[in-house]
């Protein structure tokens, strides 16, 4: 079973209080929002523990904050965090408003040509999760988020630059789009 999770960082919130679990007979898929450092190296370190290999980040953390948490894990759990192309990140530092987030990820398991889409609400953003099966359902699902007001979209690590690159064409480069691949 492939096992994932999806990390974002936010003051103010907790594991217990943003989350969402998604479990079918192919992964298990965790979406936790952590505040700071410290609460995201213990959490990752819980993630470990519970046999979950793939952690990736939103665009809060960079490189080095990915390598510390992976060294917190001692080295269990494979971290990558999103990036963005300077295009891209000049977008997403212009953003008048954040407080819609996106994330798609890649999942296993699902019926073939379907999505999962679950919204999660908190107090500083809300962010809807969509679940895809293949890349063509990643960028009509990048066109549905637009069409709800995301305001970005951050990519699992299945995705590298070229893979965001059609997602970002998918949705005319409307909104930021970052990629953890």
């Amino acid at each position: 079973m492939f096992t994932y999770a999806f990390i974002a960082n936010s003051e103010g919130h907790t594991p217990e209080d943003y989350f969402w679990n998604y479990e079918n007979d192919a992964m298990k898929f965790k979406f936790l929002v952590t505040s700071g450092m410290d609460m995201t190296k213990k959490y990752a370190k819980k993630l470990a523990d519970d046999g979950f290999e793939y952690i990736d980040l939103c665009g809060d953390f960079d490189e080095d904050k990915a390598k510390e948490i992976c060294s917190a894990t001692d080295g269990r759990i494979e971290v990558e965090y999103a990036k963005y192309t300077d295009i891209e990140a000049k977008k997403a530092e212009e953003l008048p408003v954040f407080d819609e987030f996106g994330v798609i990820v890649m999942a296993q398991g699902l019926p073939e040509g379907t999505t999962k889409t679950e919204k999660v609400i908190g107090s500083e953003f809300n962010t809807t999760i969509v679940l895809v099966d293949s890349e063509e359902m990643a960028n009509a699902a990048a066109q549905g988020l637009v069409e709800r007001g995301i305001h970005l979209i951050e990519l699992c690590s299945y995705f590298n630059e070229i893979k965001a690159d059609k997602v970002i064409d998918a949705i005319d480069g409307k909104i930021p789009v970052g990629y953890c691949g």
